[in-house]
């Protein structure tokens, strides 16, 4: 009468969780009483239970933290591309209005903030450094 419940309780975690034959095929019901054995394996039960759903749970915040990723990066490469876009438009239309400007246009680094166009001044570009100067440094 007493073993019955224990029986189906058994059988019902057991057919979910085919990992958990192992704790239960151990020598409990020798080295103990009966009782103790069966709240020992209870508890080891339990626990692997809980380690088993912990296991499941962190594998799906795992997959959907790599859905929310990609997803991101999707969002982000389609925003770069019509920014692009946005300059270079931008850029060819500022060319066609101010040809004649073109001349210095090209010895000048074009910006574009917002609505306006800056122009900077190029940087110098440095000489390489020959190998008696690269010893001294």
């Amino acid at each position: 009468m007493f073993f019955f419940p224990l029986f189906i309780f058994f059988f019902f975690f057991c057919a979910n969780e085919p990992c958990i034959f192992p704790f239960l095929l151990k020598r409990e019901w020798v080295r103990r009483g009966a009782a103790a054995a069966v709240v020992r394996i209870m508890t080891k039960l339990v626990r692997k239970l809980k380690q088993t759903a912990k296991k499941r749970a962190h594998r799906k915040t795992v997959l959907k933290r790599k859905v929310e990723r990609a997803q991101r990066d999707i969002e982000e490469s389609e925003r770069l591309k019509k920014e692009r876009l946005e300059l270079e438009t931008d850029l060819e239309m500022h060319r066609l209005t101010h040809g004649e400007e073109d001349a210095e246009m090209k010895k000048r680094l074009v910006r574009l903030v917002g609505n306006l166009v800056l122009e900077a001044p190029q940087r110098k570009s440095k000489k390489q450094a020959s190998r008696k100067q690269m010893r001294r440094k």
